[in-house]
């Protein structure tokens, strides 16, 4: 459960249907079967690719904003899709599957550190590779999901929108006032990998 958790905050907040049980009869049994919600959300850091976190200031501009929203669906329908080529009754798959999740995990903690020694804040960088990643996915699929997020975005009352923004401003103007006050390289390491530590802890589905 926890895995699960820390999967979904890392997007914020994610949306997903459960296959109905009969769409899961109906299915062929030399197809892998359809992962649910909560399967796939661990078959996250595995599938996801970590990128480079793209270059963010906040307020985010309209369009990183938008992107942003927009990933948080886009991602999870991405990994659910992708899901359904592993069979996670395969031990051969799942001792795949469990590299990757590890190996994704480290790589995510690599680029938090060059990111903040580069400049970014945690808060930028989290963002920004969130952004990063839902702009490595096929350009129909962002597409549709741009258009979703809108839609969805511009239902939010003004102030409710505008009250989360400065939250996170705030947030962002902490850290860097704390990186600001590091005079080293080392200092901002230790600082990212306390905030950032990789789960060795795999989710049972892979276990």
């Amino acid at each position: 459960m926890r895995y699960i958790a820390v999967a979904l905050a890392f997007l914020a907040v994610c949306h997903a249907a459960i296959p109905h049980e009969s769409q899961q009869k109906k299915a062929d049994e030399k197809t892998p079967p359809r992962h649910n919600h909560r399967q796939a959300a661990t078959l996250y850091m595995a599938i996801i690719e970590p990128k480079y976190p793209k270059k963010v200031t906040f307020p985010l501009s309209d369009e990183d904003d938008l992107k942003f929203h927009a990933a948080r669906d886009a991602l999870m329908e991405h990994v659910r899709g992708e899901a359904d080529q592993y069979d996670l009754n395969d031990h051969a798959v799942k001792a795949k599957l469990r590299g990757k999740t590890l190996t994704n995990q480290d790589q995510v903690q690599q680029h938090m550190i060059k990111a903040v020694q580069d400049g970014m804040t945690m808060q930028e960088a989290r963002i920004g590779m969130i952004i990063a990643q839902f702009e490595d996915l096929p350009k129909d699929k962002q597409e549709a999901a741009l258009q979703k997020a809108k839609e969805h975005r511009d239902r939010i009352p003004a102030g409710t929108r505008e009250k989360v923004m400065q939250r996170m401003a705030d947030r962002n103007r902490e850290e860097r006032e704390q990186l600001n006050g590091m005079a080293t390289p080392d200092a901002k390491t230790e600082w990212v990998q306390k905030r950032y530590q990789p789960s060795k802890r795999l989710p049972p589905t892979l276990q």
